[in-house]
Parts: C-alpha cells; structure tokens; sequence
C-alpha cells in the first residue's frame, strides 16, 4: 500500500523525449503478429537487446494502443510485484544466513525483510524506472533477476529449510535467461551468487574451510551461469556496435556500460 501510494502518481504522466522515441515514433513493435515477434528478436534498437521487454510493449499496444495511462499501469503493477519479489529475496536471504538457525523465519526476520522491501520500493533510484514508459528495460529483467535469486537461495538452502533443489535451480536458471531476454543488466548475477555463497561461509565463520572444500562444488555449478552471461556479453556488445545505433547518441563504449551495470 505504502508502495502504491508513493508510485500511483505516474499514472497522470505523459510520455517523455525517451518514450516518443521508443514508443510513440516507433511501429515496429506494435502488436504481437508474427511480423513483430521477429523483429521483437532480431532488433538492436537504442544498442539494446531486449526481447522479452517488446513483447510486453507490443502487449500494451493491444490493449492501450499509445494510450500513456496503459504504459504506466503496465510499470506501477511490475514495480509492486518486484517489491514482493524483493521481500521474499530478503526473506530467503536471511535464512541463507542463517543456515540450521531455526529462528531465520521469525518475525523479526519477516519484519527486517519488509523493511528491505519498503526501501527498495520508494528509493528515488526506482523512480526512473517506473515514471519513464520505456524504461521497463529496468523493470522486467529485475522481474526475472529476483526470482533467480530466490531460485538459487531456495536450491541451496538447508535441507531442513526447504526441499527439491533440482527443481530451484532449474527455476533459477530458466529466470535468469529470460532475465537476460529482457534486458543486459541481469549480466553480471553469477558474481553476485559467488559472493552470496561467500557471504554466507563468512556469517558462519567458516570462510577459509568451507572455500576450501566447497570451492571446486561451488565453481561448477556456476558454470551455466557463466556460460550464459558469456554468450549475452557477446550479444551486448553486437548490439551496442550494431550499424542500427553507430552514429547515434544512443551508443556507449562497451567497458563503460559493463563497468557501470557491474557497479
């Protein structure tokens, strides 16, 4: 409610400099037609390779047309299921944590994650993402980028705290890929999972022990993780120096973008 109640103004935005370019002045994505699907897979526009993220405006388009109001709803109803996403995250990453701590799911805990989600959710830093229509670039991808985070979490949990690992990390994977779909910024995860399994050897105070034997283990279950964030840095760095964006002011140096995303 908080959430909403900070966010709903978008709703009475127009559309900005960026949305008349994305959206407003280009038809190639409108509509869900066979036509735009593969352009939807084959365009680099503004540098980017998102997909995943023109499906969902060539959805907006059937159901609003240009209609801003659409665009914004379609933004503010995304931005409040990451928040959710994000709370169960926090959730997870607390008994994570806290592994064979059998009081990680207690209120205390829930609470300490609701106030993670609650600052996630009105950070300034989210207010591009949900005021700009065409920013949903940001949106979806941390959609599918939480949610292979909570995977992962749950996959590698304690078996006391949850069960059927197989099938988190399937779910992990599969939302990573289609993180990556929808946009590059997800590239970087696998070095964020690393560091949360080092986290955790370190809340433990096994960090040196645990590397040690765990390391090898470690390694290689990142390798799809890897593999995949290889192969999209080649995509990226095709679609940043494709001939659709040479000549643009849409095009950035690749190291500048990755270190930026990186950070």
């Amino acid at each position: 409610l908080i959430t909403m109640w900070a966010s709903v103004p978008v709703l009475q935005n127009g559309l900005v400099n960026w949305d008349e370019s994305a959206l407003v002045s280009n038809v190639s994505y409108r509509g869900l037609g066979w036509t735009e699907i593969k352009w939807m897979f084959a365009a680099f526009h503004f540098g980017q390779y998102q997909p995943l993220t023109w499906m969902t405006f060539g959805l907006d388009h059937v159901l609003w047309w240009v209609d801003p109001f659409g665009h914004h709803w379609t933004n503010l109803l995304l931005h409040l299921g990451n928040t959710l996403l994000f709370y169960y995250v926090a959730l997870a990453l607390l008994s994570y944590l806290r592994a064979g701590n059998s009081s990680a799911d207690s209120t205390g805990s829930r609470a300490t994650a609701g106030i993670a989600a609650l600052a996630f959710a009105i950070h300034p830093l989210r207010a591009e993402s949900v005021a700009w229509a065409s920013a949903r670039g940001d949106l979806i991808p941390a959609t599918f980028f939480l949610l292979s985070i909570l995977g992962y979490l749950k996959s590698n949990a304690p078996a006391d705290l949850h069960r059927n690992p197989v099938r988190w990390t399937m779910i992990s994977m599969s939302a990573f890929l289609l993180s990556l779909l929808a946009g590059p910024s997800g590239l970087f995860l696998p070095i964020i999972l690393l560091v949360l399994d080092g986290y955790r050897s370190a809340g433990t105070g096994e960090m040196q022990s645990h590397l040690a034997s765990e390391a090898g283990r470690i390694l290689r279950k990142m390798i799809p993780y890897f593999a995949l964030s290889l192969l999209w840095i080649v995509v990226t760095f095709a679609a940043r120096n494709s001939p659709m964006v040479k000549g643009t002011p849409y095009k950035d140096e690749f190291f500048i973008w990755a270190l930026h995303h990186l950070a």
